[in-house]
């Protein structure tokens, strides 16, 4: 949640939307001791599934630039 706040500049939140993503247990399988964050990004007009889907190329670059700063964080308090 610091991540994506200090990435977009306002405060983070979460949102349940329910669904579910079938490769992520595949993953935890293959992996068991491996922990699974999984996020996603949209924006109003994202029309997420549709065969218009789209991301404004601001909130991608806000994306990578969260992930590097969790990363960050996680390496220097040995998490990493």
């Amino acid at each position: 949640m610091w991540a994506l706040g200090e990435a977009w500049g306002v405060p983070a939140v979460e949102t349940g939307i329910g669904g579910s993503i079938p490769f992520i247990a595949d993953l935890t399988e293959l992996y068991p001791d491996v922990q699974i964050l999984v996020t996603g990004v949209e924006d109003p007009d994202s029309r997420a599934h549709s065969a218009n889907e789209s991301l404004h190329l601001e909130d991608f670059r806000n994306a990578i630039v969260a992930e590097a700063l969790m990363l960050a964080r996680l390496n220097e308090d040995g998490l990493a």
